[in-house]
């Protein structure tokens, strides 16, 4: 099984460290819900995961201001 090149988890860091307590609920609660169905998860559904995440901080940090 790969792993994640340095520069690329160094970006997922930074995705994640942006992130804030809701955000990071919402992607744990869909990595629970394809690790009901699936072994494992992929790079990319991960990264999206996240990134989905991050939109969602943005969104809510918007709306409140």
């Amino acid at each position: 099984m790969p792993t994640l090149d340095v520069n690329y988890g160094k970006d997922l860091k930074a995705l994640i460290f942006d992130l804030d307590e809701k955000a990071c609920k919402q992607a744990l609660f869909g990595m629970v819900e394809i690790l009901t169905q699936h072994p494992s998860i992929l790079r990319n559904v991960f990264m999206e995961l996240v990134s989905d995440g991050r939109d969602y901080h943005k969104a809510r940090t918007a709306s409140q201001v």
